[in-house]
């Protein structure tokens, strides 16, 4: 009993610290404005791998089309001609003939990530030396390409990436996307804080074509689950300063119950175990409301306990409420921003599933993690024979 107390005791102390600092490193980051400078505009290539499509994939699609920009190129990428999204990338082209809209459908393999498939099956149609690559189910507003651009007028600046607010669809995607508004990006922010950026979100990858020429290119990345953190990754040792623009995109998100719920939030959780374990393991100390729970619960209610509780709590929601609600305006934080210790004790025992298995499920395809994050296929002949 004692040695319980005492480490939710240290967790939650820990966490009282992480959420102080995570608090400074948003407002540090929500007084950034981009200098005036020269309005930077050069010609951009964006490329859009495709998989499937939603019932909003065409409204998603077409915010980019609606660009209040100069020059720019859209190449669409699918692996199969069969794909539902062939049918709502032909009525953007239709229905946009003065824009240069792409499709490009190819099935070549570089390696297990289908999406980065698609992305480097597109690059060979990219007319521009600046390439934007964007996830299907993000929305844009007309001054986004001018907005995430800015930063590449420093040569130094080789990549620049954009946080999201979410759009769900249901209660259920509400309730998951309040983890990454009022969760995930506050870490995210603290690491931008401490140590720079060596990451990327796909919402938004902004790269020039010769710092994808400087690490090998995507085929380097084809093999990874966290295609975005790599791509963000190998910039930074390429040499390159990677950007957190303050621009936010929006993102659209459809939970199907909670079975899709977990899936989807293993799979990026063992995607970074295997990528980053040792930051992995340090999320432990980042879950505040749980340890001081749990430290309520073992010291039956003590005068201490119930300080720390108080105090966790609190800045728990003044945390959520900085980032979630005042930063990045979005929606499900600012509805269910009561509900973050619930969600925080589903992210903890997902961090604690994480640990226990290495196989993962992503459209429809089950794959098997490795060290550094790496992925591959799991098929039918990899299943040993059991007896019967």
């Amino acid at each position: 009993m004692m040695f319980g107390s005492g480490a939710a005791l240290v967790i939650t102390l820990s966490a009282i610290i992480y959420y102080l600092a995570s608090c400074f490193a948003a407002f540090r980051f929500s007084r950034l404005r981009q200098p005036s400078t020269v309005l930077f505009q050069p010609p951009v290539t964006i490329v859009k791998p495709l998989h499937g499509a939603e019932a909003t994939t065409y409204a998603a699609l077409e915010s980019f089309c609606l660009q209040a920009y100069p020059a720019f190129q859209i190449v669409f990428s699918v692996r199969s001609a069969t794909d539902p999204a062939v049918s709502v990338v032909e009525q953007l082209i239709l229905n946009y003939p003065l824009l240069d809209l792409a499709l490009v459908v190819c099935d070549h393999t570089w390696g297990a990530n289908h999406k980065v498939n698609n992305m480097a099956n597109a690059l060979p149609r990219a007319k521009y030396p600046i390439i934007v690559f964007a996830d299907s189910d993000i929305w844009v507003q007309p001054d986004y390409l001018t907005r995430v651009l800015q930063p590449l007028q420093e040569h130094r600046v080789g990549m620049v990436t954009t946080m999201y607010r979410t759009r769900p669809s249901g209660w259920m995607a509400a309730f998951e996307a309040l983890a990454t508004s009022t969760e995930f990006f506050p870490s995210v922010l603290l690491a931008r804080q401490l140590e720079g950026m060596a990451f990327a979100f796909g919402a938004t990858v902004v790269i020039r074509r010769e710092v994808l020429d400087a690490f090998g290119g995507l085929p380097q990345i084809a093999n990874y689950l966290a295609d975005d953190f790599k791509i963000g990754e190998c910039t930074a040792k390429a040499g390159f300063e990677v950007v957190l623009s303050e621009h936010v995109v929006d993102h659209g998100l459809t939970t199907r119950g909670i079975k899709a719920l977990l899936q989807h939030q293993l799979r990026w959780a063992r995607g970074n175990r295997f990528s980053r374990p040792w930051g992995t393991l340090g999320l432990l100390f980042t879950y505040g409301t749980i340890s001081s729970s749990l430290f309520f619960l073992l010291t039956h209610g003590s005068s201490i306990a119930l300080r720390l509780l108080l105090i966790t709590w609190g800045l728990r929601y003044v945390l959520g409420w900085m980032v979630g609600v005042q930063l990045l305006r979005d929606e499900p934080a600012t509805r269910l921003l009561w509900l973050a210790p619930l969600r925080d004790l589903v992210s903890f025992l997902i961090w604690l599933a994480s640990w226990f298995g290495s196989e993962v499920d992503w459209n429809n395809r089950h794959l098997l993690l490795s060290n550094g994050g790496r992925i591959t296929e799991r098929t039918s002949a990899m299943v040993p024979n059991l007896p019967r």
